[in-house]
């Protein structure tokens, strides 16, 4: 199998991330651009651009909380996320791990996961990653399950399939310092989870207008003999 290396960024590591330290190290990255409604990292925007520098793919993420709602979180994520300079063909992430905050459920997180998640696809057309720990995928809705799935598995345990994802797209495989990650797949698969890039618009066509021929000669010369021969327009129009 095809596998891509990655790592995830905040501002947790500073302000000056060496990303050059990883050119040719990794394909995509995680970067954390939001929390809540009532945070916005620091360091994305310096961040999306410095893993773009070196050739990995961003994917901006999001922390979700169980409170206020999705729709309010997800319109949160997507204006910072065009403020930080993410683009289309780039990636998008939830990340739902903490389902005690806030005196919520584990189901109430899921279920701003869903909302959440939802906008994202009505905006974009197409589902954003979801990141989430072993223990809260296995309760996960199934109507979050056709989002691609990014597990955190630092202890390395075997799963081909968890809760409602049937495919691990994505393992968060180290915790320290720099979190590692890897993508189970090309980099043609990891473009095909980024968020479309629209068609151009072709350029307007000028109509032709019709080109009213009428009656007349058309002379030709071959081997010096001069020859008329009658042309007649489809309309029938004469030569006035």
């Amino acid at each position: 199998m095809t596998t891509l290396a990655g790592i995830d960024v905040s501002n947790f590591q500073g302000p000056h991330f060496n990303w050059a330290a990883y050119k040719g190290k990794v394909q995509f990255a995680g970067i954390k651009v939001t929390e809540s409604t009532n945070f916005a990292d620091i360091d994305a925007r310096t961040n999306i651009a410095g893993a773009v520098s070196v050739g990995a793919l961003p994917m901006a993420y999001h922390f979700l909380h169980a409170i206020p709602s999705g729709t309010e979180q997800a319109n949160w994520f997507m204006a910072h996320c065009k403020s930080a300079g993410l683009e289309r063909g780039q990636l998008m992430s939830l990340d739902v791990e903490q389902a005690g905050q806030d005196g919520q459920t584990p189901a109430s997180l899921w279920a701003r996961a869903v909302e959440a998640a939802d906008v994202i696809k009505q905006h974009f057309g197409t589902w954003p990653v979801i990141y989430t720990d072993i223990s809260l995928a296995q309760v996960a809705p199934a109507a979050i399950g056709a989002a691609p799935l990014w597990l955190a598995n630092p202890s390395g345990t075997k799963l081909s399939a968890v809760g409602p994802w049937k495919v691990i797209s994505f393992e968060q495989t180290g915790q320290r310092g720099v979190d590692t990650d890897v993508f189970y797949g090309s980099a043609a698969e990891l473009k095909a989870l980024a968020l479309p890039v629209p068609k151009p618009t072709p350029p307007p066509v000028t109509p032709v207008p019709p080109v009213h021929s009428t009656t007349g000669l058309l002379v030709t010369v071959a081997g010096g003999i001069m020859t008329a021969k009658a042309v007649t327009s489809s309309d029938g129009k004469n030569w006035s």
